[in-house]
């Protein structure tokens, strides 16, 4: 549930949490694995996202972009950047 959200994001003992401080710090993802002694399931969910998305021929530029820093070496500040500068087809607004 949500509780299982905040921890994974806030929690000092969540592997997702500390892969991704260990990548913002500049280590690659092998680096980071080695010093986390245990599985981090977003890594996995980013490329089974990746390929979903393709299959269903889905528009995901966050998730894609996060594939691509993760297992095609885009570097960081390069995806920050393209984020940054993608134009929307539409936007929702659900309020």
């Amino acid at each position: 549930g949500i509780g299982d959200l905040v921890l994974t994001c806030t929690g000092d003992l969540s592997r997702n949490r500390r892969l991704g401080l260990a990548l913002g710090e500049g280590k690659t993802p092998e680096q980071a694995f080695a010093e986390l002694h245990g599985i981090a399931e977003g890594y996995y969910t980013a490329r089974a996202i990746h390929r979903m998305s393709r299959k269903l021929k889905i528009k995901l530029p966050i998730a894609h972009l996060i594939y691509r820093f993760l297992f095609e070496g885009l570097e960081l500040h390069k995806a920050v950047k393209i984020l940054l500068s993608l134009h929307t087809d539409h936007e929702v607004n659900y309020a």
